[in-house]
């Protein structure tokens, strides 16, 4: 009933997606479509990437702004990140769409959604966090889930383990799967896709999509594959899949591997083909990991970051594990390098 004026007057629905990164882009992209087919005439604005962008939305800005990890890289950043807030909420507030919906980018979205909460009484859109803060693996989960519940009318969750929590803090929320359960059917078989050369075994290196990430895993990865190069080991192909900028800067940085073989990161079929005919995978902590493990792709998990993001996480997380499998089994199936221990020396042996 909220929108039904809205609706008796203009005929349509309208939303506001709020996409600060790749995945965020890619689990947009499939929300919108499928909104889309329910009723053409829905109207989108926001902030997003190359795939919400094919579904008509025109981004505010460039949606790798929002993409920061780590306490100091938000510090370094944070004048514009403060601009950037204000330019969302001011475009909010003229728009006054039907609902807004962000996706992952929880500090960023939850000062959005306090400020328009806190606006115009006779507007009042539908708030939705679309993956929400994972407050189930941090100590004082339940005073983080209701302080952030707050400002948020719906959160959609990607794993059933996270419902629990929100329930208990009473936020409504729904479990509504990842994003790669829209491509479940991509995953059946290894045999739709050939290998391009058998005689040699391929490595497909997932640094991430932020470009902090990149900055930390790229290094770390390509140090390990030059020593086994320089061991004798001729035949490894590598595969890198990446979103928007991070080639050049991996490029650049790392100017030695002319052979690697690139992927569009955004472009899904391409990058599932790299998963499917790869051997095994380097995968920084994240989506990726999971998508390994439909492919039936062998991989090692790492998260390298700063000693003051070390810090923190050791203060305020209280899970054993990083990858979504290692947490459900509460064991360590898929190896897993992390914080300090995310380093060349214990990298190198788990590729050979």
């Amino acid at each position: 009933m909220k929108f039904a004026s809205r609706f008796f007057f203009t005929c349509y629905y309208h939303v506001y997606v709020i996409a600060g990164e790749s995945s965020g882009d890619k689990l947009g992209y499939h929300l919108v479509r499928s909104l889309q087919r329910m009723d053409n005439s829905l109207v989108v604005h926001g902030v997003g990437g190359p795939l919400l962008e094919k579904q008509g939305l025109q981004s505010l800005f460039p949606y790798e702004e929002l993409s920061v990890m780590g306490l100091s890289s938000v510090l370094w950043r944070l004048p514009r990140l403060l601009y950037r807030l204000k330019q969302v909420e001011r475009d909010i507030l003229m728009k006054q769409p039907d609902a807004v919906i962000a996706i992952d980018s929880k500090g960023f979205s939850s000062r959005i959604f306090q400020r328009i909460s806190k606006g115009d009484k006779r507007w009042t859109p539908l708030r939705i966090q679309y993956v929400g803060p994972s407050v189930w693996a941090i100590k004082d989960g339940l005073r983080a889930a209701q302080q952030f519940g707050k400002w948020i009318d719906h959160v959609l969750l990607l794993f059933p383990l996270e419902a629990a929590l929100w329930k208990q803090a009473h936020v409504p929320c729904t479990v509504v799967g990842p994003g790669f359960c829209e491509n479940l059917e991509w995953f059946d078989s290894k045999t739709k896709y050939q290998r391009k050369d058998s005689t040699t075994t391929r490595l497909v290196a997932l640094l991430g999509s932020r470009i902090q990430e990149v900055k930390k895993a790229a290094p770390l990865v390509m140090k390990c594959i030059q020593l086994l190069r320089e061991e004798g080991f001729h035949d490894l192909q590598i595969i890198i899949p990446y979103v928007g900028h991070t080639r050049s800067w991996i490029e650049n940085q790392i100017p030695y591997y002319s052979d690697v073989e690139w992927v569009n990161g955004e472009d899904e079929k391409a990058y599932l083909e790299a998963l499917v005919t790869s051997d095994f995978a380097v995968a920084v902590s994240g989506t990726s990991v999971m998508e390994c493990h439909l492919c039936q792709l062998p991989v090692i998990v790492i998260y390298p970051c700063d000693s003051l993001t070390r810090y923190i996480i050791k203060r305020k997380v209280n899970v054993s594990y990083a990858s979504m499998a290692n947490i459900m089994l509460d064991r360590n199936v898929v190896p897993e390098l992390l914080l300090e221990q995310c380093k060349v020396d214990h990298l190198l042996p788990l590729i050979r």
